[in-house]
């Protein structure tokens, strides 16, 4: 099955804590059954997030992230076949906005977050896994469930 790789930002709702552990655990159960993985940033402000997995997969995803409540102007940056994933060892990866994050964000924005000026999803896909590798893991967020071969 060739490999397809989603990225999208959205603005949210007024949500809390709970609505993101909701949005973290039934990513992390769902995505390893469906064999997908990606990362999801969040900084209160927006949504921007990377999936890596079948296309179908993907776009039905990308259908019930569209639809759901929590998500405001939903905006597809790229879909596109990929040989390799970025997020590989991640069922969901959740990079939250912290202060540790802004010499990383300024690198790639130096006016502030703002994926409205970023026009590609490879650039996006740089952002998040540079992100990902500062560290910004949420700690509370479990594991994968097995790790991915």
């Amino acid at each position: 099955m060739p490999l397809t790789r989603l990225v999208y930002y959205s603005r949210p709702v007024a949500l809390g804590d709970a609505d993101i552990d909701d949005i973290l655990t039934r990513s992390y159960a769902n995505n390893y059954l469906k064999n997908v993985t990606g990362a999801l940033f969040f900084n209160g402000e927006w949504f921007v997030q990377v999936l890596e997995g079948g296309r179908q997969t993907l776009s039905d995803l990308f259908v019930r992230i569209s639809a759901d409540p929590r998500h405001r102007a939903v905006c597809l940056l790229d879909v596109s076949a990929i040989t390799e994933r970025v997020f590989a060892d991640w069922d969901m990866r959740y990079i939250g906005g912290q202060p540790a994050q802004e010499a990383v964000i300024k690198r790639f924005m130096p006016q502030g977050f703002d994926p409205v000026t970023v026009t590609d999803g490879a650039t996006m896909t740089r952002i998040l896994k540079a992100l990902a590798d500062a560290g910004a893991e949420r700690p509370e967020a479990p594991p994968p469930a097995t790790p991915r071969a």
